[in-house]
């Protein structure tokens, strides 16, 4: 069954990179024998870069990214350096690899002192040349590189500097070209070496999601760790984990790994016993681990970290979105009674900070559990998206596994997790007892503002529209009247440089106009990350004032009046007793607010709702009769148990008891967008086959740059397939996200027909509109044909061209911005521009008041 092939449920955690030794080595390409460094390069920058634009190419004057060939001397606009113009310079690596750009006639002061620091952002290039001996598997090391192209195909790189990123790659015979793209403020840098391949499968030593064995507990646990595949081919691996005195033997297959392919797998660990700190050394517990395919076998150890019981530990578990290992960190409560129930604070860390970190700048409390989650990666999605759900997940698994008093559940976090606490706590009040943000930006158009974006001076305002739409449900001052039921803290230091005090100062000044509860506690002198003499622990995050306004607050799950604003039905719809059900319009601004005005009686105010449910309970209204006034219309009914009272929109505008039954597609909270949406159910990418051409070529490495950006900024795991293994299982389990269009992707051509953009040679039909040409882009996603309650995302394109376009523009990063469809070619590349972008109507429909359909010039 290939469902069993998909979930590829294994592998193993290693400290060391280990590799396998080659047998029957003519069945592969040979490998890279050494490490080997580039030293001369030449180098470009900086280009202004517009926060979160990096689609942008601005090398399009002199062929664009794909195509260019540098030169010495090579020039290109740009409006950062003296003079408006740079040219490409020759450079040199250190003895490490390190290559720093060569800026000239580059003002960063001036420029910071006049636009502020997104003025900084920027990208610049790198460009070499070097010759290979003979065609070559190898890894290449990019660090601090957003991308590469290798003789024209493209790679990702390590944009972070944590060394963890291996790309496994062909080097041909002959002289092979190399771009490097980098993103960033100020001046840039970058390190690039190829490196060693040592087996055809290798397990990435860096990158291991593991937990912390406890003595005296006998470990049950997840462990997680990529597999790089250094072929050309697809490998099927075996993999056993444990089998000594101490650990139980596991073995699981990976039956499905796709050629150049990475893949964060889990693995269970069950140990046999506890362990005892006398067993170990260098408090690390050694693990034996085997990995085999046909021909081939390694062993090795893996090395857990050790706690002893009632420190602060770090702990695993499997999430169910994808399957993937993810980690938090938890601080037992001071003198643990296992008679009792506690609290818990759930505390979300900052930009760069590792959810151990986070959790160790606290001290241990008599009343709470500190759990500390991880936003995916230690940037990942700025507690949005997949960060978002990552923290609610962890949340729901440590309720499992502690005795929580859940109405005593509280939100904090500093700097970047400031911001999630405000984006977590106001999307979903009915969660906590109150919330605590330290440090927290509002938005990211407050923090790094948007304004240098090509597509903010040059994009059609309503085509901008159609993006803030989508970035709007993220934007904490737009949601403040959803803290109606939750009391709030907030931390901020006077002299905080990296978020200033205008950003809580806004949130607070918002709060006490509503005549919310809120406490603001702006600390004078203090910085962005503090401590203080007096307080133990850290005190921007500890601060004693903070937990005593937390302790003090108990969650009322039951308001007897609660208000609700939602943009993005498919983020969250519902708090405490309400919930939308159905908008007029798609991702607009809708607010319900509902209030008990009597033992049978009870007031509904909405905005932008079509439909709406009320979960009623024994505390709230009494049996019997009911009424309901909605917007002034009058209901009655009679309650003869408490559950859902569902209410509709009628077409006459007036309101009434039940929900409309459409036998049509119809958006729902489950089944949205946007794109994004696709994501966060399990999902498979799926490249297509149908030719033998370089369409099919463009598809796969499409396929296996999005796995890597899940698994370089999600810490995710996801399986690459072929179009010919699509069975009905896989269609039943998961959304798909396709690569090539019908004449590419034999599963796109089966459901196109039942598409609303179709694909036809080189025109693109949606609604009344049509495109044609060459270089045509296609993104959409929809309820998948084949099974109306799972997606398909659609990247197609006219050409080849089109098609390799699809790959310059993501939905997996936070303020993506990105809605349920996108049309468009090199323009948006040079200037932001699409040709067309908009939202499905609730039916799933094309609808020319919901897009953004570019003119055509006949």
């Amino acid at each position: 069954m290939f469902l069993s092939k998909l979930k590829c449920s294994v592998i193993f955690l290693v400290i060391l990179l280990l590799s396998i030794a080659v047998s029957g080595s003519e069945d592969f390409l040979p490998a890279q024998a050494e490490e080997r460094m580039i030293t001369d390069w030449l180098t470009v920058g900086p280009f202004s870069a517009g926060t979160r634009e990096g689609y942008i190419d601005p090398l399009y004057e002199q062929g664009g990214q794909l195509n260019i060939t540098p030169k010495k001397g090579m020039k290109h606009s740009s409006s950062m350096a003296e003079g408006g113009i740079i040219e490409w310079q020759e450079t040199k690596a250190d003895e490490k690899g390190k290559v720093d750009i060569a800026y000239k006639g580059v003002g960063w002061e001036s420029l910071q002192k006049n636009q502020g620091w997104p003025a900084l952002q920027n990208m610049s290039y790198g460009y070499t040349e070097f010759e290979n001996k003979g065609w070559k598997r190898a890894l290449i090391l990019a660090e601090k590189a957003s991308r590469f192209w290798l003789n024209g195909t493209p790679h990702l790189g390590g944009p972070y500097g944590h060394g963890f990123v291996h790309i496994p790659v062909v080097l041909k015979d002959g002289i092979n070209r190399l771009l490097i793209k980098l993103s960033g403020y100020e001046a840039l840098s970058f390190t690039f070496r190829i490196l060693p391949v040592e087996g055809p499968v290798m397990l990435q030593v860096k990158d291991v999601t593991a937990p912390d064995v406890v003595y005296g507990q006998t470990i049950n646990s997840w462990i997680g760790v990529p597999v790089i595949n250094t072929t050309t081919k697809t490998l099927d691996v075996k993999l056993t984990l444990g089998g000594d005195e101490r650990f139980c033997k596991i073995t699981k297959m990976i039956e499905y790994l796709a050629p150049l392919s990475i893949q964060k797998v889990p693995i269970q660990l069950i140990g046999k016993r506890p362990l005892s700190k006398s067993e170990v050394e260098e408090d690390k517990v050694q693990i034996p681990i085997e990995v085999s395919t046909t021909g081939w076998k390694g062993e090795s150890k893996i090395a857990l970290i050790t706690k002893a019981r009632g420190m602060a530990y770090t702990t695993t578990f499997l999430l169910s979105l994808d399957n993937s290992v993810q980690c938090f960190s938890v601080l037992p409560p001071e003198d643990f009674d296992s008679t009792k129930s506690y609290g818990l604070i759930l505390t979300v860390h900052g930009a760069g900070v590792r959810c151990e970190g986070q959790v160790n700048a606290y001290t241990k409390k008599d009343w709470a559990y500190v759990v500390a989650p991880t936003n995916r990666r230690r940037y990942g999605f700025d507690w949005q998206d997949w960060g978002r759900l990552n923290a609610l997940n962890t949340l729901e698994e440590a309720v499992k596994r502690f005795d929580i008093d859940e109405n005593r559940i509280y939100l904090t976090g500093h700097s970047m997790g400031g911001h999630g606490v405000w984006n977590i706590g106001l999307q979903h009040p009915d969660q906590f007892a109150a919330i605590a943000p330290s440090a927290g930006w509002n938005s990211f158009e407050l923090y790094i503002p948007f304004f240098l974006r090509k597509d903010h001076t040059f994009a059609s305002p309503k085509q901008r529209t159609i993006f803030e739409r989508v970035r709007r449900a993220n934007r904490s001052l737009v949601l403040m009247e959803n803290a109606l039921d939750l009391p709030i803290y907030v931390l901020q230091g006077s002299d905080d440089e990296s978020v200033p005090p205008t950003h809580p100062r806004r949130a607070v000044k918002t709060l006490r106009r509503l005549g919310y509860e809120v406490k603001y506690n702006e600390v004078p002198g203090k910085g962005h990350w503090w401590r203080e003499e007096g307080i133990p622990g850290t005190a921007c995050v500890n601060h004693p004032e903070l937990m005593k306004f937390l302790r003090e607050k108990v969650r009322n799950p039951l308001p007897k009046h609660v208000v609700y604003k939602t943009m993005d039905l498919g983020l969250n719809n519902r708090a405490y007793w309400v919930s939308i059900e159905r908008q007029n319009e798609v991702f607009s601004e809708s607010m319900i607010e509902a209030q008990v005005t009597g033992v049978q009686s009870i007031g509904v105010n909405v905005a932008n709702v079509n439909e709406f449910t009320l979960y009623l309970k024994k505390g709230l209204v009494e049996l019997g009769k009911l009424e309901i006034v909605v917007n002034g219309t009058k209901i009655t009914t009679e309650l003869d148990e408490y559950g859902e009272v569902k209410i509709h929109r009628t077409l006459e505008g007036k309101f009434a008891l039940g929900e409309v039954c459409r036998k049509d597609l119809k958006k729902t909270p489950d089944m949205y967008g946007p794109i994004k949406a696709a994501y966060f159910t399990p999902f498979v990418l799926i490249y297509g086959t149908k030719n033998e051409n370089e369409m099919q070529k463009i598809s796969l490495n499409l396929a296996r740059i999005e796995a890597q950006q899940w698994w370089r900024r999600a810490n995710g795991y996801v399986c690459i397939i072929p179009d010919t293994a699509v069975t009905e299982e896989i269609i039943r389990n998961y959304n798909l996200i396709l690569f090539g269009g019908p004449e590419v992707n034999s599963v796109t051509n089966r459901i196109n027909r039942d598409l609303p953009i179709t694909l036809n040679g080189n025109r693109v039909k949606i609604g009344k509109h049509t495109f044609k040409g060459g270089g045509i882009a296609v993104k959409f996603l929809y309820p998948n044909p084949l099974n109306q309650q799972k997606f398909v995302v659609v990247n197609e394109g006219t050409d080849q061209g089109g098609l390799y376009l699809t790959g310059s523009i993501n939905t997996l990063y936070a303020g993506a911005g990105i809605p349920d469809y996108l049309i468009y070619n090199r323009q948006t590349e040079i200037s932001g521009d699409f040709l067309a972008a908009g939202f499905f109507d609730n039916n799933w429909s094309v609808s020319e008041s919901q897009g953004y359909f570019a003119p055509v010039i006949k």
